[in-house]
């Protein structure tokens, strides 16, 4: 599995449009042997805690793990 600190830290690069971070990230991912399907399932519900947290605040108190990223 993939962290949420390694998940911000994806998050930031796309933002940023840091291309060589993302393949970085990407590359390290399948060199570690990591299966894609999960990380992109783990993305996903990283991102829609996010959304969550930034649009719902009464949904911030099931989201602590995320608050120090947002």
């Amino acid at each position: 599995s993939v962290s949420y600190s390694d998940l911000y830290e994806l998050l930031k690069a796309i933002i940023d449009n840091d291309k060589v971070k993302i393949i970085e990230f990407v590359d390290n991912i399948d060199k570690n042997g990591k299966e894609i399907g999960k990380f992109v399932e783990e993305m996903i519900i990283f991102l829609k805690d996010v959304v969550l947290y930034k649009n719902a605040p009464e949904a911030r108190q099931h989201l602590s793990f995320i608050m120090r990223f947002c």
